[in-house]
């Protein structure tokens, strides 16, 4: 691919000239691993459980070069943040997200790691041109045994429609969320080291759409699950 005429690096040197006070500024430490969360609570959580150091921006040190981060959804947003920490110097990424299942098979509370991410969402394609990316097999040592299953990011949670669904089924992918895809891609275009987590959070079929995240057995099973990713990465 071409050159980009924007460098996270120049943005990132740009903002420090100006000490804008930005999330630039909130990290001075060597980044080795950082570990993304994408719901708050969970985050709070972890700082808590691990007696972590709180930065800003949602952001925590543990023991010098581990970085926990708590970030929003969606492909666009998560790429914009990681461009930024890998001009910080940030060498591995770990995420533990929540997603969807298309298989009634598969139920609220499972988790998987994503060996595969199909891409159905745009920021993929400005850093590769085919439509799937795969998890860095090297981090795998350290991760939790969990199982492993392919996932398809959107942009569009309030598009999943039938047809989509099946598609997604024929090209087994029983499962969907908004940042995997991205967040493979980017590691593969750059040559960092990135793997992804996901609990099933809600239930997707032709019956209709069962939610579960906010129910107080899913959120005692995310929690459990999200301190075991973290201190896996250590």
């Amino acid at each position: 691919m071409s050159k980009s005429l924007t460098q996270s690096s120049q943005l990132l040197s740009y903002l420090r000239k100006k000490k804008s006070g930005s999330f630039s500024d909130s990290v001075d430490f060597s980044i080795e691993v950082v570990i993304i969360v994408f719901q708050k609570n969970v985050f709070d959580f972890l700082v808590k459980e691990n007696s972590l150091k709180r930065l800003q921006f949602d952001r925590a040190q543990f023991l010098g070069g581990i970085l926990l981060w708590s970030t929003g959804l969606g492909a666009a947003h998560l790429i914009f943040q990681l461009e930024i920490l890998r001009a910080q110097g940030a060498k591995k990424f770990v995420s533990f997200g929540s997603c969807g299942s298309f298989d009634p098979k598969i139920q609220p509370g499972e988790i998987f790691f994503a060996e595969r991410a199909l891409i159905a969402e745009g920021t993929s394609l400005h850093y590769q041109r085919t439509y799937h990316s795969f998890v860095t097999p090297i981090l795998l040592g350290q991760a939790p045994s969990y199982a492993a299953a392919t996932v398809v990011s959107t942009d569009a949670p309030f598009r999943e429609t039938e047809a989509f669904r099946k598609t997604a089924l024929d090209l087994v992918a029983p499962l969907v969320d908004m940042e995997t895809s991205a967040l493979y891609s980017f590691g593969e275009f750059y040559q960092i080291p990135c793997v992804a987590f996901l609990i099933v959070s809600d239930l997707i079929s032709s019956e209709g759409w069962v939610i579960s995240f906010l129910e107080p057995a899913f959120q005692l099973q995310i929690r459990k699950a999200a301190q075991q990713i973290f201190l896996a990465f250590q």
